[in-house]
């Protein structure tokens, strides 16, 4: 790889790049956490990930990809946490997080948060170590709560948390121009430390093929009516609107759903 350009901490709580995609609150930030750090590595950089043991059998730490480590750390029950319930732990979590940077003699350039609370976490270590901190909230909670309103399951503390993060931070990325305003009128971030970075795509995993290929290696056949939708089953990025709307559609015999699921079981449902 040569010389290091420099290290970065990402700090990224309930989302690990070794977790299984679709999985319990395993989704997109897990994904961005991934490819993230795996092009900084590419791009000659030293990258160490923080992020919840998710069992007790997991290594302390693990060599993801050249120039990544995932380092495991311990804090809550040592059992399945959805992410709303591993607030009250985060302080636990930047104390471990100090306790191995002192013990491992880690020094770094850029501190990386990740959500929100990550992000707190983020901004505390930035301001011990007196280290750049960049966040990405991946999802506000003003935004969340005008979309869930009464189902949104967020602890409470959490916009007045996303309020400091904002302002203490270095750099905020916004994931579209969308966002960055968002953060500017919401929660009144300087307009010169957002700076926006679109989330973009591995070409080499998601490319163009033959379409009539593509079908027969899924079985369907190829005159058949054909609607896809990719994404996990959760209140915001649900299926239910893509059945609803296709029913209201199209009436038919050969109307296929394909649905991938995070196991190896996959559904194909026959309208």
């Amino acid at each position: 790889m040569g010389m290091s350009n420099g290290r970065v901490a990402f700090i990224s709580e309930h989302a690990s790049p070794v977790a299984l995609l679709g999985s319990q609150d395993a989704g997109g930030q897990n994904v961005y956490v991934d490819e993230v750090s795996r092009n900084l590595a590419d791009l000659g950089w030293d990258v160490d990930i923080f992020t919840r043991r998710p069992s007790p059998t997991d290594p302390d730490e693990v060599d993801w990809a050249p120039g990544v480590r995932v380092v495991n750390l311990d804090f809550g029950p040592r059992a399945p946490m959805l992410k709303d319930d591993m607030w009250p732990f985060m302080p636990v979590f930047r104390d471990r997080i100090r306790e191995w940077v002192n013990e491992n003699n880690r020094r770094y350039d850029v501190i990386h948060g990740n959500f929100w609370m990550s992000g707190w976490v983020a901004a505390d270590l930035g301001l011990q170590l007196g280290v750049p901190v960049v966040q990405i909230f991946h999802a506000t909670g003003l935004t969340k709560r005008r979309h869930q309103g009464d189902d949104d399951t967020s602890p409470p503390d959490r916009i007045d948390v996303e309020l400091d993060v904002v302002r203490i931070a270095d750099r905020i990325i916004a994931q579209c121009p969308a966002e960055a305003s968002e953060l500017i009128q919401d929660y009144g971030a300087r307009p010169n430390r957002v700076t926006v970075i679109p989330s973009a795509v591995n070409i080499e995993r998601f490319r163009p093929v033959d379409q009539l290929e593509a079908r027969r290696q899924i079985g369907i056949p190829d005159d058949t009516l054909l609607r896809c939708y990719r994404a996990r089953t959760h209140a915001i990025s649900s299926g239910r609107w893509l059945a609803s709307s296709t029913s209201a559609m199209v009436t038919c015999n050969s109307c296929w759903l394909a649905a991938k699921r995070a196991n190896p079981i996959s559904a194909q449902l026959r309208s």
